[in-house]
């Protein structure tokens, strides 16, 4: 495979730890960022290019990505993976938190791309991809705000596409499922939170349910290189498909999504008796 510049974020743990092993596997050229500088170490080791960076912030994007562009000529392929999920009952959750999650989960990729992109608009060729996950279509209960940062994302991806249209540039979104990954004692410690901050018996009984519920889905999910060699396979493919929906339990859920009704999906993912 010819080798390529590949720009990540979110490089130092889970999905993002695994794709920047991938990368660096298949020879290609990594620059891997992340606000964690001590996770960087492992794939610094192995001969990425890292950078301590904040996605809320344009200005270490651009100038990462500047740097990038200078020492290697060129950034082929962009994967905007920096993400975490909020956890917990609608109510509870502040309109900070709720802002934070946008400005990273959204926002975050917004301006990882938008500091890419002019650069491949000259060039006329690159690949676009960012790391959703099957809850942009099946939204889980008590991560409301998750949910929706991830449908959001979807849609401005998907109007990307359109406007990228024969310019040479692909668009492409990765819908994960369950993998295991920290997510799983991330969320576990987010819904403990979450149970502290109310007195109210039936949310705090849901929330347990829900806690124990995805814990178990992360422990049987798919290891995260699944993820990972996907990412791979879309950066180098001459035509990506604009979706990958690599694991079994992602496309399980889509098909629940599309043949149950609503409310009786509400019943088996809420239910906490």
């Amino acid at each position: 495979m010819p080798q390529k510049v590949v720009f990540l974020t979110g490089a130092a743990s889970g999905i993002g730890l695994e794709t920047a092993k991938a990368i660096l596997k298949s020879g290609d050229i990594l620059w891997a960022t992340d606000r964690d500088a001590a996770g960087l170490e492992d794939v610094a080791k192995l001969g990425a290019r890292t950078a301590t960076i904040d996605v809320t912030s344009e200005e270490d994007l651009r100038s990462c990505v500047n740097t990038a562009i200078a020492k290697d000529g060129r950034i082929d392929a962009v994967i905007a993976n920096a993400g975490y999920a909020n956890m917990g009952p609608f109510e509870l959750v502040s309109m900070e938190d709720a802002q934070r999650q946008f400005d990273v989960n959204v926002f975050g990729a917004a301006r990882t791309i938008n500091a890419v992109l002019p650069h491949m608009r000259e060039r006329g060729s690159g690949v676009i991809i960012a790391t959703s996950s099957i809850l942009a279509h099946v939204s889980y209960p008590m991560m409301s705000w998750y949910c929706a940062s991830k449908h959001a994302l979807e849609a401005m991806m998907d109007a990307l596409r359109a406007e990228l249209y024969e310019t040479g540039i692909d668009v492409v979104k990765i819908n994960p499922g369950a993998i295991r990954t920290k997510f799983a004692s991330t969320a576990a410690a987010e819904f403990d939170r979450a149970i502290l901050r109310t007195n109210d018996p039936d949310y705090q009984e849901r929330l347990k349910y829900v806690s124990k519920s995805l814990e178990k889905q992360m422990g049987t999910g798919d290891l995260p290189e699944t993820i990972a060699n996907v990412m791979v396979k879309a950066i180098h493919a001459d035509k990506p498909k604009v979706r990958y929906m690599p694991n079994k339990q992602a496309r399980q859920l889509l098909a629940m999504k599309r043949i149950l009704p609503a409310r009786r999906l509400d019943k088996i993912f809420a239910a906490a008796r």
